[in-house]
C-alpha cells in the first residue's frame, strides 16, 4: 500500500535556481515549525539548464526531482507533480520557485483545513521582500480592496501560493493545460466555483514573493500566448456575445502595448540596450496581433 502523506509541496521552477533552493529551505523549516514529519516536496524543473537539477539533487536528495526535457509551462509543470501526489497526500501545496515561505505559514494553513472540513483550500498573503504587502487577486470578479484583518472567503487561490485538500482535485480535475502561461489557476478556480467549493484566505499565512522571476526569463513565449489564452477562457466559460467583448478589449490591450512602445523607443532618453529589449517586445506583440486578426476570421487559432 502506498504511502500517504499529511502534505505534499510541488514547486515548478525555470530558471530561478538560487530562488528554488531558498523556497525548498524555507518549506523543510516551516514544515519543521509546525511538527510535520509525514510531508514530501516535489520539484518539477522546466528545462531550465542553469544547474537547477544538478543543485537540488546535491542540497535536498529527498526531495523528489522530475526534470522535463522542455519547458511545460505552470499548468502541464504542476499536473506532473500531482499525478505523484495524488491520491496519496493529504493536502497539497502549490508555490511558486521565488517564494519564499514565513516559518508559522504552513502551521496557519495546515491548522485552518484540519478545523474547517467544509474548506476545500487556502491562501494567504504575499510581500515583497521588503516587507511591503502586494495586492493580490482574491476573486474571479476582482472588484474591491480585501480586508486582512481577519480570514474571509475568496474565490481564487491561484497557483502561486496555496494548500488544497485532494478531493478537491478529484471533483475539480487538474488543470488545463490548453494554457500555457497564465489563466490556468483562472480556469481551475471558475471550475471549483461552479462546484460551489469553498476557499479561505488565511492573514497569518505569509510568504515573500520575488514576483514574476521565472516568467521574466520567458517573456516572449508568454506574451505569444497570453491573448490566446484569454480568448480561449472566454470561449471555454461565456457566451459568444461575452467572448465578442473580451476580443475587443485583448485587441485594444494588445494595440495600447504596442503603442506605448513605439513610444518609449522614439524617446531621446531610451538607452539603446532598451531599444534592443523594445524591439524585441514589438516583434512579439506584432506576431500575437496578427494571431488575433487570423482568429476573427477563422475563429480558430
Amino acid at each position: 500500500m502506498p504511502k500517504i502523506y499529511d502534505l505534499s509541496i510541488l514547486i515548478v521552477t525555470y530558471k530561478t535556481r538560487e530562488l528554488v533552493l531558498k523556497c525548498i529551505q524555507s518549506s523543510i523549516e516551516s514544515c519543521q515549525k509546525a511538527g510535520l514529519t509525514n510531508y514530501q516536496i516535489i520539484v518539477v524543473d522546466n528545462a531550465s539548464n542553469d544547474g537547477t537539477v544538478e543543485e537540488i539533487t546535491q542540497r535536498y536528495p529527498m526531495v523528489k526531482l522530475i526534470a522535463s526535457a522542455d519547458n511545460l509551462g505552470p499548468a502541464r509543470g504542476y499536473n506532473k507533480a500531482l499525478r505523484v501526489a495524488l491520491p496519496q497526500s493529504k493536502y497539497v501545496m502549490l508555490l511558486n520557485s521565488d517564494i519564499v515561505l514565513w516559518e508559522d505559514t504552513v502551521t496557519h494553513m495546515y491548522s485552518c483545513l484540519e478545523t474547517h472540513e467544509d474548506v476545500s483550500g487556502v491562501c494567504g498573503q504575499l510581500f515583497f521582500p521588503n516587507g511591503q504587502r502586494q495586492r493580490i487577486r482574491t476573486n474571479i470578479l476582482d472588484i474591491k480592496r480585501a480586508d486582512y484583518s481577519k480570514p474571509f472567503r475568496v474565490t481564487f487561490v491561484g497557483t502561486g501560493f496555496n494548500m488544497i485538500r485532494w478531493q478537491a482535485y478529484e471533483q475539480v480535475g487538474l488543470y488545463d493545460e490548453n494554457y500555457y502561461f497564465y489563466n490556468e489557476d483562472l480556469d481551475w478556480a471558475e471550475r471549483a466555483r461552479r462546484l460551489k467549493l469553498k476557499f479561505i484566505l488565511v492573514p497569518e499565512a505569509k510568504v515573500y514573493h520575488h514576483l514574476s522571476q521565472g516568467s521574466k526569463q520567458n517573456y516572449s513565449a508568454i506574451i505569444k500566448e497570453l491573448y490566446k489564452s484569454n480568448l480561449y477562457f472566454f470561449k471555454k466559460f461565456y457566451n459568444p456575445i461575452i467572448v465578442s467583448i473580451a476580443y475587443g478589449a485583448i485587441r485594444l490591450e494588445n494595440w495600447l502595448a504596442i503603442r506605448k512602445l513605439i513610444k518609449e523607443a522614439k524617446d531621446s532618453n531610451t538607452t539603446e540596450e532598451r531599444k534592443i529589449e523594445i524591439a524585441k517586445s514589438l516583434d512579439v506583440l506584432n506576431e500575437a496581433k496578427q494571431e488575433l486578426i487570423r482568429y476573427r476570421k477563422t475563429g480558430v487559432f
